[in-house]
């Protein structure tokens, strides 16, 4: 049973975001060219609409999570939305100046928000439950299906979420869950690739170009590639079935952009094909064996001098008057190989893995690290995946902490 509104842990969280707000900077967001403005107006919507589908959520996901977990006190929350306006700001000023359209801000299927809303609110007992028992392996009969075909590490339902990454149902549910989770700031942080990948290819509407993002789930990301190059050729692969199809379909009016079912660290590709290779989100749900095989063959399937980047979790040192976050997220979401990829930093492994001019920025709960491949290809030495406990066909899980 979820807790009542006269629970006093609840009661304490809402008086704590209650004076966070009431004590947060009280300076309006600056204002810039129409467009940033009417970007920004939007973002302040949709962030206050998450933010208000949060709350009853507050109220089902309450018996599941650990008691001895600390909570984030007033500072720290003023601090998160702190960053998330900065984010919103900077999402609307790149907009203004034309780094990406403002096309990108038009809301998904809105006529079935609500009902979304009320699947997901439904939904969120069996999470909290499966949070509860930590029941990290509990799948539906159609979800199981696909296991047999998947590596060990990916065989888990991720944030305990309803069949994992593994159903038709979760697919069409994640997007707005994801944007509860972040007030309304996911989508300004996926963005955040856009703009290192105009510095990369100039003034340029990817004609002639050929994209390739890696873990591209619903196709939420690819959105807002695909309008900001909209002459370029864009594969999207994901290990999914069931999100790769409604990838697929979220995608259906964009023509240059296909949809893949494949493992991004075993490519079906040939070298040197693409000009681009990105990721959002990808790289903290993988353990560090599997990271490094993705960078590799991001590295053989780009062309000399290739754009490659991602958009990920930050790591413990980006932001660290957001470490306390790093710290809370794995223990309530399950994330398995999270703690492992806080502390080793990405830039180090793209260093390792040959990449160039390597470059960092933070963006609320976000970094986007982008590179470029070789500009010579490197010779490569073909060797066996190391195995490990968890899965006997090469792939180590040892990261992985239930």
């Amino acid at each position: 049973m979820p807790s009542s509104p006269t629970d006093p842990a609840l009661a304490s969280a809402a008086r704590l975001f209650g004076r966070a707000f009431r004590e947060f900077d009280p300076r309006p967001w600056s204002a810039g060219s129409p467009i940033s403005t009417l970007a920004l107006g939007v973002h302040s919507l949709r962030s206050g609409l998450f933010f208000a589908e949060g709350l009853p959520l507050l109220l089902t996901q309450r018996p599941g999570m650990r008691r001895a977990a600390s909570r984030p006190g007033p500072d720290s929350v003023r601090v998160l939305l702190s960053r998330l306006r900065e984010i919103l700001e900077r999402d609307a000023d790149r907009i203004g100046r034309g780094v990406a359209p403002l096309s990108v801000l038009l809301p998904r299927d809105p006529l079935h928000h609500g009902i979304r809303l009320l699947r997901i609110l439904a939904d969120s007992l069996s999470v909290s439950a499966r949070r509860k028992n930590r029941h990290s392996r509990d799948f539906g009969s159609t979800a199981r299906a696909w296991l047999d075909d998947l590596p060990a590490y990916y065989r888990r339902n991720f944030h305990y979420q309803t069949d994992g990454y593994l159903s038709a149902r979760s697919a069409d549910l994640y997007e707005h869950q994801v944007e509860i989770l972040f007030r309304g700031g996911a989508d300004a942080m996926r963005r955040l690739i856009l703009e290192p990948m105009k510095d990369h290819f100039g003034d340029h509407d990817g004609h002639g170009l050929h994209f390739l993002e890696l873990g591209s789930g619903t196709g939420s990301a690819s959105r807002s590639v695909a309008r900001a190059f909209p002459r370029a050729k864009i594969t999207c692969l994901d290990l999914s079935y069931p999100y790769t199809n409604h990838a697929r379909r979220q995608l259906a009016a964009f023509p240059r952009v296909e949809c893949v079912q494949g493992d991004a660290a075993s490519l079906d590709f040939a070298a040197d094909r693409f000009d681009a290779v990105y990721s959002v989100f990808l790289f903290h749900e993988l353990p560090l064996s599997v990271r490094e095989l993705v960078l590799d063959e991001a590295q053989r399937v780009l062309r000399p001098a290739g754009f490659f980047g991602f958009v990920d979790s930050l790591q413990k040192g980006d932001d660290e008057a957001l470490d306390w976050a790093l710290d809370f997220f794995p223990r309530e979401f399950h994330e398995p190989y999270y703690a492992h990829y806080v502390s080793h930093p990405m830039e180090d492994l793209l260093e390792e893995a040959g990449f160039e001019d390597i470059r960092s920025e933070t963006g609320y709960l976000a970094k986007c690290v982008s590179a470029r491949a070789r500009t010579m290809p490197a010779t490569r030495i073909d060797t066996p995946p190391i195995a490990g406990p968890e899965d006997p066909t090469g792939i180590r899980d040892d990261q992985s902490a239930e």
